[in-house]
């Protein structure tokens, strides 16, 4: 197929996850498509049907039955999407882009090879990494495995039930590359993602995932919010996340004891659900730490600025991000971030600039928190700068500078 560059486009997005669910990979979707459709191009979602009653049909969404996610209730994982492929004729679908791990990127596998279109796939989930998770939280804590079951059972022909408590990384990088090979372009939002997939014989191109610099903003007024969640006159940390063990909230948990032997005043914004919540306002109250720790459960998309400017800072104890655009936000709002060594995160902080790194431990995660509260106004400037390199305008050039090359 021979084109003409910066003609319009029509994209088939297929996810596992799509509204009403929020989480990383949907925030960046539409981010991308917003952006994309400004610009003329067409981009068509097939997802999975997670919609409760009979509700108005989305233009350019097709959605597929589904069933939930054991582990991830929240989650539905689509059927037999497989059918999708009548839609494209019909469509006339240019290329097909896979933000899928499960049903919906092996359709998205299967259907741009049988129609032997361009295709591109984002890895947005690195699932090799928290294999320890599922040992610790199967076998120990008693949660489910039905979803590491899934993911065996759909990306390798050897995964059997008894292999579940004996998993290790190998098994799913295998799986990840035989998964990725028939697509044209692997992408990674990182650098730090690009290199570990490389390392895994996966060669990929690094496009970020972009944020609407407009909504997260310094100046926006947050007196209500504040008096809402009790946080006036408090050093506010926040953590916005789901709440599972890959997470690794239990460091910051760890830290806290630390940071208020600095701070009295200082108080834990969690802001997100998922399956662990219990498990760490278990792990808060048995520290002694219920009146530090605010856990506000899902807040709506739209209150995402207000928490990021209500606040002094932002604490990333996670390793598990393929890029971490909640760091972005936070930094887009003018506040800086404590992060982890050596992660997809530490590469957009600049230490005793616009945030801090720290070596994996709870004292060191503490000292680095405690520094920010002191210095976080003076790398306000420099959060918002980082912030607008990651722009959404910016980063769907770079995305659209890979459709042009596909076609």
């Amino acid at each position: 197929m021979i084109r003409r560059r910066n003609t319009r486009m029509k994209l088939a997005y297929f996810t596992d996850t799509y509204l009403p669910t929020r989480d990383g990979v949907v925030t960046s979707m539409l981010s991308f498509k917003e952006e994309l459709q400004k610009k003329g191009h067409e981009v068509y979602i097939f997802c999975p049907d997670k919609r409760k009653g009979r509700l108005e049909e989305e233009k350019n969404v097709f959605r597929y039955a589904s069933s939930s996610f054991g582990l991830y209730p929240e989650y539905n994982i689509a059927i037999f999407p497989y059918f999708a492929n009548m839609k494209f004729k019909k469509l006339g679908i240019d290329i097909m882009h896979s933000h899928a791990l499960t049903t919906m990127g092996l359709a998205a596998r299967h259907i741009s090879k049988k129609e032997k279109m361009p295709s591109v796939a984002t890895m947005h989930t690195l699932v090799p990494l928290a294999t320890h998770y599922l040992k610790e939280g199967a076998m120990k804590k008693g949660m489910s495995t039905e979803f590491w079951e899934l993911i065996l059972k759909l990306v390798t022909s050897w995964a059997t039930k008894r292999l579940v408590y004996k998993i290790d990384s190998d098994i799913l990088w295998k799986a990840l590359a035989w998964f990725f090979q028939p697509f044209d372009v692997v992408i990674s939002p990182s650098q730090y993602t690009r290199t570990i997939m490389a390392e895994h014989g996966i060669q990929t191109q690094v496009v970020p995932n972009g944020i609407d610099t407009t909504r997260f903003r310094p100046d926006i007024d947050t007196r209500e919010f504040r008096q809402r969640f009790g946080l006036e006159g408090k050093n506010v940390v926040l953590h916005v996340g789901r709440l599972t063990l890959e997470k690794n909230l239990d460091l910051l948990i760890d830290a806290a004891p630390l940071v208020k032997r600095e701070y009295a005043n200082v108080v834990f914004l969690v802001v997100g659900s998922g399956p662990a919540r219990l498990h760490f306002e278990r792990r808060v109250s048995e520290k002694g730490l219920a009146d530090s720790f605010i856990f506000t459960g899902f807040l709506p998309d739209d209150m995402l600025p207000l928490t990021y400017a209500a606040c002094n800072m932002l604490a990333f104890p996670s390793n598990f991000e393929t890029q971490g655009l909640v760091a972005l936000e936070a930094m887009g709002c003018g506040k800086p971030v404590v992060a982890a060594k050596d992660t997809a995160v530490s590469e957009v902080i600049a230490e005793n600039k616009n945030g801090y790194l720290f070596n994996g431990t709870a004292e060191d995660f503490a000292n680095k928190i405690a520094e920010c509260l002191v210095k976080g106004a003076r790398f306000s400037k420099a959060a918002r700068e980082t912030a607008l390199a990651y722009s959404k305008e910016k980063c769907v050039k770079i995305l659209i500078s890979v459709y042009e090359q596909l076609l």
